[in-house]
């Protein structure tokens, strides 16, 4: 039986790694490497606190439902039910697992910072 795999890791490229943000409006748009297959593929967007492990937000989206995917990349654009999650001075983690009936990969994990005056 032949099984694809995914050509590329659904990895951040925004926010970059341990950026900090200063104003919770600040995060607006989080992009990803897109998997590269023309296979229907579901995104599972996860941010967790990293002092407790809690999960605060995840939300599953595709192209056309959530997300914006070309060739390379997605783009979503954060909800604001997100940026209500995030506490001052906290660091945050957050990642991106692609799956289709193919498989499931799971992207590197991305810091981020608030310090919000």
């Amino acid at each position: 039986t032949f099984k694809a795999v995914f050509p590329r890791t659904p990895t951040p490229l925004a926010p970059i790694n341990n950026v900090t943000f200063t104003d919770v409006n600040q995060l607006a748009v989080m992009e990803w490497v897109s998997a590269g297959t023309s296979a229907p593929v579901t995104y599972k967007l996860r941010v967790k606190r990293t002092d407790t492990g809690a999960v605060i937000y995840s939300e599953t989206v595709s192209h056309g439902a959530g997300a914006t995917c070309g060739a390379d990349t997605c783009l979503y654009n954060v909800q604001q039910a997100l940026r209500d999650a995030l506490g001052n001075n906290r660091t945050y983690k957050w990642w991106i697992v692609a799956e289709s009936a193919d498989g499931v990969k799971a992207g590197a994990k991305f810091k981020f910072k608030t310090n919000f005056s």
